[in-house]
């Protein structure tokens, strides 16, 4: 049910931007977060990426999640049964709020490139 009703919100972003877009209004659009080891696979990303674009987004960008003192271990509280590993990996990699620089040039490339070829007129 949950998948479901996630489809459907899915369905009426776009259908929004596809709304703004054919009216005149330039469109950007802020993928965030994107979660590592859960919504950063290349296939998943490119797929979002030009379904955006598809619909009349001029622009995507993403960022990755920060987890901030509180919200880092209510989620981790969250993630650790469901993947102990990833959790393991969540907890090395977010010393501080916020993943290295670097981390987060590397997803911008990624978007950049899947924006590109989707045919995006305005990349940041």
């Amino acid at each position: 049910m949950a998948g479901h009703r996630a489809g459907r919100a899915a369905r009426r972003r776009l259908d929004a931007i596809r709304a703004l877009s054919e009216a005149g209004i330039r469109t950007g659009v802020l993928v965030a977060p994107v979660l590592p080891g859960l919504s950063d696979s290349p296939d998943r990303l490119q797929e979002v990426v030009t379904a955006c674009v598809e619909a009349g987004a001029e622009s995507v960008t993403a960022i990755l999640l920060h987890l901030r003192p509180g919200v880092r271990e209510h989620f981790l509280g969250w993630l650790r049964p469901r993947d102990p590993g990833l959790a393991d990996d969540y907890e090395r990699r977010y010393q501080r709020s916020y993943l290295p620089d670097a981390e987060q040039r590397t997803l911008s490339a990624r978007v950049r490139a899947y924006a590109e070829a989707a045919g995006a007129s305005a990349v940041p």
